[in-house]
């Protein structure tokens, strides 16, 4: 699509890479659940967020607007969590894991007419 703006595009490539990893991960623990019940569990968990993630990145791809309303309510939650964590635990290093979040929520607001 050529309307896409390119950061929409880079968010997307990397947010496959770690969909397909979050994938590879469950189906890793699913395996390995066949001796450790508990290890199959968390690894469906992980296969079926891997798998939602996916999907939203396909819809973002595609500029539907209902996945640029996912991804920036999730990195607003990532965002609220880091600074309580921060407050919570008086450690302030979790500050530097909100400054992606803060990007991609700031780039996407300003793309948002992009989307339908």
């Amino acid at each position: 699509m050529a309307d896409r703006p390119l950061g929409v595009t880079i968010i997307c490539i990397l947010s496959w890479i770690g969909a397909i990893a979050l994938i590879a991960l469950g189906a890793i623990m699913v395996l390995g659940g066949l001796f450790i019940p508990l290890l199959a569990v968390v690894g469906a968990v992980f296969l079926v967020i891997g798998i939602v993630s996916f999907l939203v990145t396909f819809a973002l791809w595609n500029l539907k607007m209902w996945a640029w309303w996912i991804i920036v309510i999730l990195n607003i939650i990532s965002i609220v969590s880091g600074i309580g964590s921060a407050v919570a635990y008086g450690d302030f290093s979790p500050i530097f894991g909100i400054i992606i979040p803060v990007i991609i929520v700031i780039y996407l607001w300003t793309v948002r007419d992009h989307f339908r």
